[in-house]
């Protein structure tokens, strides 16, 4: 349960940090620690389609960091914050 809440806690902190890159407010070095975290839970919980799309944000994090800015940004902070969401209220 505590863990749950925790990765809630870390899928927040991962989407405000998202929309700071996209922005242009941020550097690249919690933005790339952030991209990894997402990488390494998609694939630590492979198969479940929400863990696919963390893959996807990490990747997509990742590549921002690199000048990649488009609309997809609020698609990935729009379904991070569901998480969160559901994660600290379940």
């Amino acid at each position: 349960m505590v863990i749950l809440k925790l990765m809630g806690l870390m899928d927040l902190f991962a989407t405000i940090v998202m929309l700071l890159i996209h922005y242009n407010v941020l550097g690249w070095r919690l933005p790339l620690s952030l991209g990894m975290y997402l990488i390494f839970k998609g694939i630590g919980f492979w198969g479940d389609f929400a863990s696919m799309v963390d893959l996807a944000a990490g990747i997509y994090m990742i590549a921002m960091i690199f000048g990649l800015r488009t609309f997809l940004v609020f698609v990935f902070v729009g379904f991070l914050f569901q998480k969160t969401l559901f994660s600290l209220t379940h």
